[in-house]
Order: C-alpha cells, then sequence, then structure tokens
C-alpha cells in the first residue's frame, strides 16, 4: 500500500486472498522446494543489507535530505494506552519468531548431521536479522522518521524513499518484503504437521 496507495482499503481482502490460496495450494498438495523459496528470503536480505549499508553512507557524509513528516502525523497523546500498545509491539514482535519456529520444527527434514546445520542456519538468521534490525533502528532514530498513524506506509518504506527517493528501488523493496511475508506465511502449513508429530512421538 506504501506503492500502489489504492490498494490500502482492500489490504484486509488481500490477505486474506493470499491465505486462502496457500491453504488451497496446501491441501492440494504442494511440495514445499527450498530452493524456491529460499530465493525470496535471499533477495530480500541482500538488498536490504546493501540499502542499508548505501544509507549509513550517506548518513556519515551527510547526504540524507532532512526529513519532515505530515503536521497531522504529530505523535498523539497515548496514555492509557500502555497495554495495547504493549499486546500491539508483542503481536508484530512475535511475527520475527516465525523463521525460528519453522528451522526448529523441520530439523528432522534437514540434511545430515541435522542438529548441527539447524544450529548454523538459526546462527546465521540470528546475525542477519539483528543487522538489519540494528541498521533500520539507526538511520530511523537519527532520522526522525515518525510512524505513520494511518499505518498506510511502513516506516522502513518511509526510510527507503527518502535515502533512495520514490524510484524502482523504492518498489523493489516493497516487492520483496511483500513475496517474504507470503512465503513465511506459508510455514504453518509444513511446520504444523512436522510439530504435531514430534508431539505425538513423544506422547504429548
Amino acid at each position: 500500500t506504501a506503492v500502489f496507495p489504492a490498494l490500502f482499503p482492500y489490504r484486509v481482502a488481500l490477505s486474506i486472498a493470499g491465505i486462502v490460496l496457500l491453504t488451497v495450494g496446501n491441501l492440494r498438495g504442494i511440495r514445499e522446494s527450498g530452493s524456491f523459496f529460499a530465493v525470496p528470503f535471499y533477495v530480500y536480505v541482500v538488498s536490504v543489507l546493501a540499502f542499508l549499508a548505501y544509507g549509513l553512507i550517506r548518513f556519515l557524509t551527510g547526504t540524507i535530505p532532512p526529513y519532515s513528516p505530515p503536521p497531522d502525523w504529530a505523535p498523539q497523546a497515548v496514555s492509557g494506552l500502555g497495554l495495547v500498545l504493549i499486546f500491539r509491539a508483542f503481536s508484530s514482535g512475535a511475527v520475527a519468531l516465525t523463521g525460528v519456529e519453522t528451522i526448529s520444527n523441520g530439523v528432522p527434514s534437514l540434511e545430515a548431521p541435522e542438529s548441527r546445520n539447524a544450529r548454523t542456519t538459526l546462527t546465521a538468521m540470528a546475525f542477519t536479522f539483528g543487522a538489519i534490525f540494528l541498521g533500520i533502528g539507526l538511520l530511523a532514530s537519527h532520522l526522525g522518521i515518525v510512524p505513520d498513524p494511518s499505518e498506510r506506509e511502513t516506516v522502513v518504506s518511509q526510510l527507503v524513499r527518502l535515502i533512495t527517493g520514490p524510484g524502482w528501488f523504492h518498489l523493489f523493496i516493497q516487492v520483496s518484503t511483500a513475496v517474504l511475508l507470503i512465503m513465511a506465511a506459508n510455514s504453518p502449513f509444513s511446520g504444523f504437521p512436522r510439530l504435531s508429530s514430534i508431539l505425538a512421538s513423544d506422547s504429548f
């Protein structure tokens, strides 16, 4: 919706349509291909890390244009909403656990030695997304990026558009993020049967 604002009113319908498509595909027996699902991940990681490197260079050289949010985006009073904000942050942050639980539940399906490969994958994921989180947080905080109260545009979208402009790279980052999230939404379909099998084998 940051790139195509006209789709904003249909965001819930589009999300449900994506889940329905994944459900139908999995019920019909699509096979999970590691290489197929890895492509969106690598595209996202490489593009975001490249953007962060470019953004940090521009930040250190002082060539990033000043950021000024719309006047109606002024920070709003949140008294009495502390618990709601905590729950909201928790639910949003829990999405990041999708990749962790997918690897943990899928250890038996990894190549031998399974446990070592799982540890290596989780370690690489932790360092990669830790670097992305810290990089985005550093740039957003120092540039004073303000969250969009209407949620039409994410902080990352604002950050990319400010540093690289509203061109093809901004579109590329948004599309690669959307594709990665759709692929991540498929993890419960493959992970839940494995988790159920593990629990059943332990008589839980």
